[in-house]
């Protein structure tokens, strides 16, 4: 990071938060009106419902009713996956074919990406980054707990929110990564 940009961040953080939090409100008053009952019960057809009127294309779909959609930020390719748990009642979204712990150039500049994923994660409000040990893979994902259904705004704004932070995090990630530590 940049000298000096340390309070612009804190702050730029602090609005994210500020942000979510309002979003976060105005979707329970909005289930809150409609009534739980009015909430459309979570199935892989809906998912994909849902992808499609956001605006993704048809996801794949790979065994277990796991959805794969492709994303292009303005960072970095990747694709989305999204699997329902109906006895766990949780729609499981992960950013995955991301970002791999081998693109570190030196055991420096491997701690320095295990130490920035690790304040990123404190920082987050929705979602976590992930480390698959055995493969490498980094991973940005998110649990909606779904016990009385999913709807529409809701799935679209913790979808667009995982999409936005895994593009733009990226390139802090590629700069600890590549560091000449």
């Amino acid at each position: 990071m940049a000298g000096g940009s340390g309070c612009g961040a804190a702050r730029l953080r602090a609005l994210e938060v500020e942000l979510l939090r309002a979003q976060l409100a105005d979707a329970q008053a909005e289930l809150e009106e409609r009534g739980a009952a009015s909430a459309p019960a979570v199935s892989p057809e809906l998912l994909t419902q849902y992808l499609q009127r956001a605006g993704f294309p048809t996801p794949e779909r790979t065994g277990a009713g796991l959805l794969v959609v492709p994303v292009e930020g303005k960072n970095v390719r990747f694709r989305v996956s999204l699997q329902h748990f109906p006895r766990d009642h949780v729609v499981y979204i992960a950013v995955i074919d991301y970002f791999d712990v081998d693109a570190a150039g030196s055991p420096g500049a491997l701690v320095l990406l295990l130490t920035q994923l690790a304040t990123i994660n404190y920082e987050l409000v929705l979602g976590k980054f992930q480390l698959n040990p055995r493969t490498g893979a980094v991973t940005l994902s998110v649990e909606l707990k779904v016990d009385d259904g999913l709807g529409l705004r809701t799935f679209e704004s913790a979808l667009r929110h995982l999409i936005d932070t895994a593009d733009a995090r990226y390139p802090e990630l590629r700069r600890a990564a590549a560091a000449p530590i």
